[in-house]
C-alpha cells in the first residue's frame, strides 16, 4: 500500500527527513526503505541508530527492518566506487539526506566536497550545512580555487555562507555553524559574520536544534538565559538581528510537544523582557513574539508574581507602542489576559492595560483607520471586560463625515454564516476564542478546533469535510500542514497573517466579504 499510494503522491515529502524524529515520521520513512525500489539499507540502518526511541516504536521500526536482506560489507575499493555513484543517483533521485550520508564516504575530497555541496544546497539543514564547511575546509587552496570557479558551485557555496556568490568567492569569510541556541548568540556580536547569515542559521536551527535537549539540562537553560541578557545589550545593529531572528526561537521553543513546558519559563520571561525593554522600535512582529510568550507563561500558570511581571510589562510595552499598525497583536495580547484566568489583585491593573489602549485606538475608529472587523473585536472585549462605557457615542468613520454607521450586529458579515468552519492552530488557547466568539457572532455555524501536530483521522476528517478550513501557519510549515493541504484537495484554505484571535476572525471576514467566495459559505 505504501509503495504503490503513498509514495507516489507524497514523494516529495520523503526528500529529507529534516532532522525530524518523532516515531511516526521515523516508521513512514523506514517504509520508504523497505519498499522503495531499489531498498536503501543505508536508510534503514541510520534510522535504527537513532537514540531515544522509545521501545515499542523501535520494536516496530526493526521488525520493518527485516524486510531487507542482511547486506554484507563490500571491499573498501568497490565500497569508495559505490559511494560516489550512489551519492549522485540518491541527488538525481531528489534523496539528499541519503545523497549526503554517501557524499561522507567519498576520498577524493574535490568530488566529495562537489557532491556534499549540493546536498546541503537543496536541505539547507544545520547539518547538512556542518558537513558543506568540513569538507570546503578539507580543501586545498587550488581546489577550493577549482570549484569555486564554476558559478554552479560558487552559488552553492553562498547559500551555505549567506552571502552573493561574488562576495563569498573574494572574501575571506568567518565559516561557523553553531550546534545549539547559546552558540547562535555568542556568534550575533561578531563583526565578520553577515545578518543574512546570521539569520539563515538561525531559521536552520529553530528546525534542526534538540528542544528536548535544552529542557532536560538546567545548565543550558541557566546558559541560554544569560546569552539573551547579554545579546540585549550589544549595539544596536546587532540587536536589530537579535529581534529579526526572535521568531525563530519562538518557533524552535514551540516543537516542543509539551510547550509551555514550566523547566523553559526562564527562557520565555528572558525573551519577553528583552521585547520589553531593550526594543526601540516595537514592530507587529516583536508584538506578535511577545503575545505568544505570554501566553505561555499565562497558560503555566505558575504564580501571582509571574502573572504580575507579565502585566507590568504589557502596560510599559503597549503605553510605547500602540499604534495603527499594531493594534492587532495588542489586542491579541489583549485577548490573553481575557482568556485566563486573572488573580483579584491583578483586575484593575487589567483593566487599566485595556482602557489605556482602547482610549489610544478610539482616534482611528473614528477616523477610519482601523476597520470595522478589529472594532468588532474590541467592542468583543471591552463587554467582557465590563469596559463598554468608554465606546459610548463612538461611531467608525464619523470624522470622515459618514453617515451614521448602523450597530455592528446588523452589519456583521459572520452574521448570515452557516455549515462547519474547522480552525487549525497549535496556539490552542486563541483556536477555542476564536470558536467562543464566532459561534456567538453565528449562531448557525458550527465550529471544530484541531491542535493535532501530525496527520490524524479526525484532522483528514475535518480537512475533507470542512466547508471552511482556517490553517494558521504564521510559523514554518509542518507535517500537520502538508497532510491538511494533500487532503483538502480543491477546497481553499484561509490562512491568517498571525495567530492570535483578531487574526483568525479578520481572515475570515476577508474571505466572506471578497468577490471569491460566492455561495461557498453561506450553505
Amino acid at each position: 500500500a505504501f509503495r504503490d499510494s503513498v509514495l507516489p503522491r507524497f514523494r516529495a515529502l520523503y526528500s529529507t527527513r529534516m532532522g525530524f524524529i518523532e516515531p511516526e515520521i521515523l516508521k513512514s520513512f523506514m517504509l520508504m526503505a523497505v519498499a522503495g525500489s531499489p531498498q536503501q539499507p543505508t536508510l534503514r540502518d541510520e534510522l535504527l541508530q537513532i537514540p531515544s526511541i522509545p521501545y515499542a516504536d523501535h520494536q516496530y521500526l526493526q521488525s520493518l527492518s527485516r524486510l531487507i536482506p542482511a547486506t554484507t560489507p563490500t571491499p573498501p575499493t568497490v565500497g569508495i566506487v559505490d559511494a560516489q555513484l550512489e551519492a549522485r543517483v540518491a541527488l538525481e533521485n531528489g534523496q539528499y539526506d541519503l545523497g549526503l550520508h554517501m557524499a561522507g564516504r567519498i576520498t577524493n575530497k574535490l568530488d566529495r566536497a562537489r557532491l556534499v555541496l549540493e546536498c546541503a544546497y537543496e536541505l539547507q539543514t544545520i547539518d547538512s550545512m556542518k558537513s558543506a564547511t568540513d569538507a570546503f575546509e578539507a580543501l586545498s587552496p587550488e581546489d577550493r580555487k577549482t570549484l569555486l570557479a564554476s558559478r554552479r558551485y560558487a552559488k552553492f557555496w553562498a547559500s551555505i555562507v549567506g552571502e552573493t556568490p561574488d562576495i563569498a568567492v573574494a572574501t575571506s569569510l568567518e565559516v561557523r555553524i553553531p550546534s545549539s541556541w547559546i552558540e547562535w548568540l555568542e556568534m550575533l556580536s561578531s563583526e565578520t559574520i553577515p545578518a543574512g547569515r546570521l539569520s539563515q542559521l538561525a531559521e536552520a536551527g529553530a528546525e534542526d536544534w534538540s528542544v528536548e535537549e535544552l529542557a532536560s539540562s538546567p545548565d543550558k537553560v541557566d546558559s541560554l538565559v544569560r546569552a539573551l541578557d547579554q545579546a540585549s545589550h550589544i549595539s544596536t545593529l546587532h540587536r536589530e538581528t537579535l529581534f529579526d531572528c526572535l521568531p525563530y526561537l519562538l518557533r524552535f521553543l514551540e516543537r516542543d510537544e509539551q510547550f509551555p513546558r514550566k523547566v523553559l519559563a526562564p527562557v520565555y520571561e528572558i525573551m519577553r523582557m528583552v521585547l520589553c525593554y531593550s526594543c526601540e522600535i516595537g514592530t507587529a512582529s516583536d508584538l506578535t513574539v511577545y503575545g505568544e510568550l505570554c501566553a505561555a507563561t499565562l497558560g503555566l500558570c505558575s504564580s501571582a508574581r509571574a502573572y504580575s511581571n507579565v502585566m507590568a510589562e504589557t502596560i510599559y510595552l503597549c503605553e510605547r507602542f500602540t499604534a495603527p499598525h499594531t493594534i492587532q497583536p495588542i489586542l491579541d495580547i489583549l485577548d490573553w489576559f481575557v482568556y485566563f484566568a486573572c488573580p483579584l489583585e491583578q483586575v484593575e491593573n487589567r483593566n487599566r492595560l485595556a482602557s489605556m489602549v482602547f482610549a489610544k485606538a478610539l482616534p482611528w475608529v473614528r477616523s477610519g483607520r482601523l476597520n470595522l472587523e478589529l472594532w468588532r473585536f474590541m467592542r468583543q472585549l471591552a463587554s467582557e471586560l465590563q469596559l463598554t462605557s468608554l465606546f459610548e457615542g463612538v461611531i467608525h468613520g464619523e470624522d470622515l463625515g459618514k453617515d451614521e454607521s448602523p450597530e455592528i450586529g446588523e452589519e456583521d458579515p459572520l452574521g448570515t454564516l452557516r455549515g462547519s468552519v474547522a480552525i487549525y492552530t497549535l496556539t490552542e488557547p486563541a483556536g477555542v476564542r476564536a470558536k467562543q466568539i464566532l459561534e456567538r457572532r453565528s449562531p448557525n455555524c458550527h465550529v471544530q478546533v484541531n491542535c493535532d501536530k501530525v496527520g490524524s483521522d479526525r484532522l483528514r476528517h475535518l480537512a475533507q469535510s470542512a466547508d471552511i478550513f482556517i490553517m494558521v501557519i504564521s510559523s514554518a510549515k509542518h507535517a500537520a500542514t502538508h497532510f491538511i493541504e494533500a487532503n483538502r484537495g480543491k477546497k481553499p484554505i484561509l490562512r491568517p497573517a498571525g495567530k492570535g484571535t483578531s487574526s483568525i476572525l479578520s481572515e475570515l471576514v476577508r474571505y466572506m466579504t471578497s468577490d471569491s467566495t460566492g455561495e461557498a459559505c453561506v450553505i
